[in-house]
């Protein structure tokens, strides 16, 4: 369902147009990466705008690719050859830990103790830990260089995912570089979850007293 506010995902809209996410009364709210951004965290000034342009093609590209590859359905010919490397990794690991999808580019509002959020999981599923098939929630990064703020993103998507306690999901940050090397990032669930729950009424103290703004959704890395 559509409407002026944009896509209608739980929780509220996906505003396309302007990359923005709604609550139900039509609302903005913040995005889990917007968070970061409120509190200084994610800073872009010092890096060529159109490097930073080239990445965000790139990386979406490479998670656009990784949406039908999970379900085998990726035509490899329509692939640019520059993310064929890092599309191959991702597949390969995937492959590696068992994963069965469930879900790709799932959108949602998050309500956490009166405070909302938007989220876009790159892909939910189960796979093989330790002998064990066991939920987890996956999110993919094409950057060079990791970020502290992965845990706590990765909370957010636990805290968001639903159907079962923190706890009991499994959270995976799955780096991937140029060339296809994959690097793991295993995030612990219930205390990344809780962190983020910090740092998201941090950031809607400064929203609401106006010394941050919520912006624009801006592809992953």
């Amino acid at each position: 369902m559509t409407s002026g506010w944009g896509i209608e995902i739980p929780g509220g809209w996906f505003d396309q147009e302007r990359h923005l996410y709604r609550d139900e009364q039509g609302f903005p709210v913040t995005s889990t990466t917007g968070v970061f951004d409120a509190l200084g965290m994610v800073d872009f000034s010092g890096i060529d705008p159109e490097r930073v342009k080239w990445k965000q093609g790139y990386g979406l590209a490479t998670h656009r690719a990784s949406e039908f590859v999970v379900y085998d359905s990726l035509d490899w010919d329509s692939c640019d050859p520059v993310i064929v490397p890092a599309v191959t990794g991702i597949e390969q690991y995937l492959k590696a830990i068992q994963y069965e999808p469930e879900a790709v580019e799932e959108k949602k509002i998050v309500t956490v103790n009166g405070m909302k959020y938007g989220m876009t999981l790159d892909h939910r599923g189960t796979c093989m830990y330790h002998g064990t098939r066991r939920s987890i929630v996956i999110d993919l990064k094409t950057c060079s260089k990791s970020s502290p703020t992965w845990n706590w993103q990765g909370g957010a998507y636990v805290k968001g995912s639903g159907k079962a306690k923190a706890g009991s999901w499994l959270c995976l940050i799955l780096q991937v570089n140029l060339v296809g090397k994959t690097t793991p990032h295993w995030i612990e669930p219930i205390r990344a979850a809780r962190e983020f729950e910090i740092l998201l009424a941090a950031a809607n103290l400064k929203i609401n007293a106006g010394l941050a703004k919520i912006k624009n959704v801006e592809e992953e890395d």
